[in-house]
């Protein structure tokens, strides 16, 4: 290779193209060779050289590395995740109401398949009629959202039986409810924050969680069956928790965070989604799991890429005030599991 050639190569390596306007710029490309492509042959290999530099500048720039040029169609360029106070299903059901129908005739359910199912409740008439004014919004929704990775269908909901209690089921019932009411009450006078109860059958027993700072263990123990003795009720052990305040509190805000990340993510089939959770045991970490193999030509790439725009979401203004000052991980697993960002 001549010293004029191996200048130019490394000009090419050392120019940088976001990649959105790149793609842009070789469309344009490939419609100007096609458009021209009667003409003179000098102008038609001046075409061809355009295309085969901008694809050279692509490779060059970061966004792939040769050996994933196969694959490099089926990788996305990822658009912005926004974040979102409510979910697909709330936002359906809003515009169901705001459209006429009742809330109290339709329920919602998602599937692990992502298929969206509106039940009809009751006896319908013109269930064919309702299906599509349904469908019609359901597809709006989705659409407006870009949300492509759901199906969805109206089916007619199966009639709710209410359960009967029995008279014993019932009794014990209300005395929980006393038990749980008498001790909130008398724990306030003594300043110690009940943050649950809990009461379990096999075996019976009672369940309170207090703030691990809470040291006085006894004295709740002791307002707990002095309420059974006084009510004359059937007497359970009583058992303390402690739990961290703060971790729940902060497991509340990363609730918060989560929620627009996962409507984004399992919504739209570019991100290949399937799962999305989170723990803020022992800190923060987010984990992903694709539907992609991690022996795919290209996955560690598109992990990364994906990434890369969670990160964007949780450094945006108001995601990143939920965050604070957490420091977080990111997880994202193929479909068998395998870390692969």
């Amino acid at each position: 290779m001549n010293d004029l050639s191996n200048r130019l190569k490394q000009k090419i390596d050392e120019v940088s193209i976001p990649e959105h306007k790149l793609n842009h710029a070789i469309e344009q490309a490939i419609e100007k060779g096609m458009r021209h492509k009667k003409k003179q042959r000098r102008k038609w290999i001046y075409a061809s050289s355009t295309a085969v530099l901008l694809v050279g500048l692509f490779l060059g720039s970061g966004a792939v590395s040769p050996a994933m040029g196969t694959v490099v169609s089926k990788i996305p360029f990822f658009g912005e995740i926004l974040f979102k106070d409510e979910g697909v299903s709330a936002s359906i059901s809003e515009r169901l109401i705001e459209e006429g129908i009742n809330q109290d005739h339709f329920n919602i359910s998602i599937t692990q398949e992502k298929e969206i199912q509106i039940g009809i409740k009751g006896h319908v008439n013109n269930f064919e009629l309702i299906e599509e004014k349904i469908g019609t919004i359901v597809s709006d929704v989705l659409q407006s959202n870009g949300y492509d990775a759901y199906t969805w269908k109206v089916v007619r909901a199966r009639a709710e039986k209410t359960p009967v209690k029995s008279e014993e089921v019932q009794k014990r019932s209300e005395n929980d409810s006393l038990i749980d009411s008498e001790t909130r009450k008398a724990a306030a006078k003594l300043n110690i924050d009940v943050q649950a109860i809990y009461f379990r059958g096999k075996p019976k027993s009672i369940l309170i969680e207090i703030p691990d700072t809470e040291s006085r263990t006894k004295e709740l123990r002791e307002i707990v069956t002095n309420i059974m003795t006084t009510h004359h009720l059937e007497e359970k052990p009583v058992k303390i928790k402690k739990v961290n305040v703060s971790k729940q509190i902060q497991e509340t805000r990363w609730g918060q965070v989560l929620t627009g990340l996962h409507q984004d993510l399992i919504g739209k089939k570019e991100y290949k989604v399937q799962t999305v959770g989170y723990t803020v045991y022992p800190q923060p970490k987010i984990m992903v799991t694709l539907s992609i193999s991690s022996r795919d030509v290209g996955a560690k790439k598109f992990a990364e890429q994906l990434e890369d725009r969670i990160r964007d979401y949780l450094k945006s203004e108001k995601v990143s005030l939920l965050i604070q000052d957490d420091s977080y991980t990111i997880e994202i697993n193929s479909k068998e599991g395998k870390l692969i960002n």
